[in-house]
């Protein structure tokens, strides 16, 4: 009796082991850390073959995504990354400026170096975004990136820049953050928020990503990136030690949009817009220049504004320090440190 005693219990606790091991397993295998790291995808190239869409691939061997972004979209045509996955949404601006807009068509609009640009304009907000860049020899256009954005709602106006980086560390935070002329403190760790009026600023990392939340007008992602060495030899950006042209990725979720709405990103969310840019080319670019210029970060007067919340004489001086143009020239320079100091130049 005892022996038989024994080994029910111990089929019995069989039975039991059996049904919780799956689930144990499962808990194991699916898990998942959101700070694990993951090794940038790879893809092997070959010279003269036919790779994406048939073109014939011009670079030989391994391709990588960059650190910034691991799980990208790899293209033996472009001999590298194609997009970021959080770059390719409806509303999103990346890269060597490229947009998605409201209609869902892709689209470049490269500007020039030092310029600001009108990118939405409605009755009740409007967002300027100021490019860096450079002109290597030989090419008829400024390379550029967003290097911040001025956002203007009621009476208010919020600025968020990337300082000006030699060499990049993901751990050391790079943002410029300005509301009413005041800086602005966020501390660094995921999560940590900064509140004022209607406006909410939340960190999503421990440094350089945060998101935008201004009540019944915008919802937005902001990452601060560098152009890596990679992205630099593919595309023959030049990029030295001096400058890792720090930029920001971003992605716009609009609430209450008109219309009206205009601006370079803007006007696509507008219900009779027609895209006029050329489609099924690898470079689809938005020309027009001239009618989205301002004449500074946080001023609303590009030629298509449709900002009505704010009269120009209400906008107050920001301390951003601009050149006798009227243009913001601000150079922000990171001390080096893992602290918040920062010195920016006339």
């Amino acid at each position: 009796m005892g022996i038989g005693f024994n080994n029910g219990c111990w089929a019995t606790a069989n039975v039991k082991l059996l049904l919780v091991l799956p689930v144990l397993l499962c808990c194991f295998i699916g898990a998942n850390p959101a700070n694990a790291w993951t090794a940038p995808k790879e893809k092997n190239c070959r010279a003269e073959t036919p790779a994406d869409e048939g073109f014939f691939s011009h670079c030989r061997g391994i391709i990588r995504c960059p650190d910034t972004c691991p799980d990208c979209s790899l293209s033996c045509k472009y001999c590298g990354m194609a997009f970021c996955p959080k770059c390719n949404k409806v509303g999103s601006v990346c890269q060597d400026p490229r947009f998605i807009g409201g209609d869902g068509v892709m689209f470049y609009f490269h500007g020039y170096k030092d310029g600001d640009f009108c990118i939405v304009s409605d009755s009740s907000l409007h967002i300027n975004a100021h490019f860096i860049g450079k002109r290597t020899s030989g090419r008829p256009r400024d390379f550029t990136w967003v290097q911040a954005l001025g956002i203007l709602f009621d009476r208010h106006k919020l600025y968020i820049g990337a300082k000006r980086v030699a060499k990049w560390k993901s751990d050391i935070d790079q943002f410029v953050i300005y509301f009413d002329g005041s800086t602005i403190s966020l501390p660094l760790g995921v999560g940590e928020k900064w509140v004022a009026t209607d406006v909410t600023l939340t960190r999503t990392e421990y440094a350089n990503a945060l998101t935008v939340a201004i009540s019944g007008l915008l919802k937005s992602s902001i990452n601060i990136v560098p152009v890596t060495k990679e992205e630099s030899r593919v595309h023959n950006y030049e990029v030295t030690d001096s400058d890792c042209f720090a930029h920001l990725d971003v992605n716009f979720e609009f609430l209450n949009l008109t219309e009206s709405v205009s601006g370079v990103l803007g006007q696509t969310y507008a219900p009779n817009y027609v895209n006029p840019v050329k489609t099924g080319v690898p470079m689809p670019i938005m020309g027009g220049n001239r009618q989205y210029v301002v004449s500074s970060i946080l001023t609303p007067d590009c030629g298509v504004t449709e900002f009505r919340a704010m009269h120009h004489s209400h906008i107050r001086d920001t301390g951003i320090a601009r050149n006798p143009m009227g243009k913001p020239r601000v150079v922000c320079s990171s001390n080096g440190s893992a602290g918040s100091g920062f010195v920016c130049k006339r």
